[in-house]
């Protein structure tokens, strides 16, 4: 990725996947191949995967499908 472009998509709003009667809709890319840096520099950025697509929901005023990071070195019930 470094030194490339990336070309981002924004897609149509749809029904939220999350909250009912919310629309959402994302901003992504797709790619085959990422290095780990990027992959984890994409993930602390909010952005997520699905096969070999990367997107990132961009919901106005809406955080409810927010990710969090949990270190399951030290999680514990």
């Amino acid at each position: 990725m470094s030194g490339s472009q990336i070309k981002l998509y924004q897609t149509d709003n749809g029904p939220c996947p999350y909250r009912d009667n919310y629309t959402w809709h994302n901003i992504s890319f797709q790619t085959s191949e990422i290095p780990a840096d990027g992959y984890t520099s994409l993930l602390n950025q909010g952005f997520r995967r699905s096969g070999l697509s990367i997107y990132h929901p961009v919901c106005s005023g809406c955080q409810a499908c927010i990710p969090i990071r949990i270190d399951v070195q030290k999680f514990s019930q």
